[in-house]
C-alpha cells in the first residue's frame, strides 16, 4: 500500500513436552510489535489479528510514503461501479486498492482522530466528494461547527439547509429540526403506501415532491456532548434508528474519544467509525474495541471499522487540498449566483 506493507502471517503449532501439538497463540506474536521494530529499525510496527482472515497482519512502515489524492479514488472502477450518488471514497487499502463505498453502505459515519492526524482532511474529502456527485436539489447539508473554523469553507454553498451552526443553541436547534425532518418524512412515506426514502422518489410522479438527501455534518461531536449530553445524545440516538430509511445521515468528528463522548449509544448510532491516529490505547479500545490507532503514522491513516468487517481495515484516507475544496466551493456558488 502507499504507507505500509502488510504480511500476513497464519499462525504455527509447537510441540510440548508430552508430545502434543498446540497452535500458537496471537498474542503471543501480537507483543513482539518492539521487537521487531527494533530488528527492522523502523517505528511503529503494528501486529493485530485479522478476523476476517483468521490470519495475523504484520504492518511495517514504507520508507518512502505515497499520497493518496481524492481524485484518484473518485475515478477509479471500484468508485465507479457504486450505484448511488452518495458515494464515499474512503482512500486505499493496504494492497493499493481503492476503497470505495456508499452512505447507504457506510450509514451514519464517525471519525476520530487528533491534531495533525488528518482528520480534518478526511472530512473534506468527504463531503467534497458528495459535492461532486448531487445538486442542491438531490443533496441538503446541514453543518453544525462550534468550533467555527472546520467548515467555514462552506458557508456559500447552495446546498446549506441553513447558515453553518456556530454555536450551541444554534447547534441544538439544527438538531431537533433534522429530528423532525425524520418524523414528517416517516408520515409522508406512509401516505404514500411505501416504507423507505428510496421508493418513495421512485413513486412520486411530480418532480417538485422528491424528496432530497439530507446529511447532517458535525465537526466537533465533544463541544455538542459536554454542554448538551442527554440532549445531543438522545436526539442523535433516535435519529440514527430512524433516518437511515428517510434519507437522512450524520457524518460527525470528534478530538475527544472519551466515554462520555463516544457512549454505547453513540456506537451503535454510528456503524461506520474511522480512527486515525489517537493518543493512546485507551482511546483506540474505545473507538475501534481493540488497540493499534495509537501507532497510526499519522496524516490520514487510519483504521476503520466498518459494517459488515469481522475486523478493522488498515486504510490510507483520501487528500484533498484547501485549494481544491475552495475551487468546489466557488464552483457551486458561482451556479447559484448565475441562477
Amino acid at each position: 500500500g502507499p504507507t505500509i506493507t502488510q504480511f500476513s502471517v497464519e499462525p504455527g503449532y509447537y510441540e510440548t513436552i508430552d508430545g502434543h501439538f498446540v497452535k500458537v497463540q496471537s498474542d503471543n506474536i501480537c507483543e513482539l510489535s518492539a521487537d521487531l521494530a527494533m530488528s527492522l529499525a523502523t517505528s511503529n510496527v503494528q501486529i493485530y489479528p485479522l478476523l476476517q482472515k483468521g490470519t495475523i497482519a504484520i504492518d511495517i512502515p514504507n520508507a518512502r510514503r505515497e499520497i493518496v489524492g481524492l481524485r484518484d479514488v473518485l475515478e477509479s472502477s471500484e468508485f465507479k461501479s457504486i450505484d448511488s450518488t452518495l458515494g464515499v471514497g474512503l482512500g486505499v487499502d493496504v494492497a493499493g486498492s481503492p476503497l470505495a463505498s456508499s452512505l447507504q453502505e457506510l450509514q451514519n459515519i464517525l471519525l476520530v482522530g487528533k491534531s495533525r492526524s488528518g482528520k480534518s482532511v478526511l472530512l473534506d474529502a468527504i463531503i467534497s466528494g458528495l459535492l461532486l456527485q448531487n445538486t442542491p436539489r438531490d443533496l441538503r447539508l446541514l453543518m453544525i461547527d462550534p468550533r467555527k473554523v472546520e467548515l467555514f469553507q462552506y458557508r456559500r454553498i447552495p446546498h446549506l439547509v441553513d447558515s453553518i451552526a456556530v454555536n450551541l443553541e444554534q447547534a441544538a436547534s439544527a438538531l431537533r429540526w433534522a429530528l423532525n425532518q425524520v418524523e414528517l418524512r416517516i408520515i409522508r412515506f406512509r401516505k404514500s403506501g411505501v416504507t423507505d426514502f428510496s421508493a418513495y422518489n421512485l413513486v412520486t410522479a411530480e418532480h417538485s415532491l422528491r424528496l432530497p438527501y439530507i446529511v447532517v455534518v458535525v465537526s466537533e461531536l465533544a463541544d455538542l456532548v459536554n454542554e448538551k449530553e442527554d440532549d445531543a445524545q438522545r436526539i442523535i440516538s433516535h435519529m440514527a434508528r430512524k433516518a437511515l430509511t428517510s434519507g437522512i445521515y450524520i457524518i460527525a468528528a470528534t478530538r475527544n474519544p472519551t466515554p462520555q463522548v463516544i457512549t454505547s449509544s453513540v456506537k451503535f448510532s454510528f456503524p461506520t467509525r474511522l480512527s486515525l491516529a489517537v493518543n493512546n490505547t485507551e482511546e483506540s479500545k474505545i473507538i475501534l474495541g481493540q488497540s493499534g490507532a495509537e501507532n497510526l503514522l499519522g496524516k490520514g491513516d487510519m483504521m476503520a471499522s466498518l459494517p459488515e468487517q469481522k475486523s478493522p481495515l488498515r486504510i490510507q484516507g483520501a487528500y484533498i487540498s484547501n485549494d481544491e475544496v475552495e475551487e468546489i466551493t466557488e464552483f457551486w456558488e458561482r451556479v447559484s449566483n448565475v441562477k
